[in-house]
């Protein structure tokens, strides 16, 4: 049994589309390698970065509250050695700030 001829036209109008190129642009990644120094990390680094060293930072500003003896250098290490180098990414964005509202947001209610 064959296929009614309206099926057969459908079927061909489809594969024409199906093999018709795009008609939105499409845009090629830029090649910053020319920048040198001047060249921008990506938004997503960026972002990690600034809140990695913001939890830093604050847990640092928290522990020197709390111990007399505090040392930055140690601290730093310290912190380090829990949650890897900022090169590193050893958690994700979303840990990390699920970190931050857990244990900073204690802290100051706290306060």
């Amino acid at each position: 049994m064959g296929l009614r001829p309206e099926t057969n036209e459908v079927i061909r109008n489809i594969c024409i589309m199906a093999t018709r190129k795009s008609s939105t642009p499409n845009f090629q990644a830029i090649d910053d390698s020319l920048l040198g120094e001047y060249s921008v990390s990506n938004y997503s680094e960026r972002l990690y970065s600034k809140v990695y060293y913001s939890i830093r930072s604050l847990c640092g500003l928290l522990a020197k509250r709390s111990f007399q003896d505090f040392n930055w250098d140690i601290f730093k290490e310290r912190f380090a050695s829990d949650f890897g180098k900022v090169e590193e990414q050893r958690f994700s964005l979303e840990q990390l700030l699920e970190f931050a509202i857990c244990r900073l947001r204690r802290h100051a209610v706290l306060s």
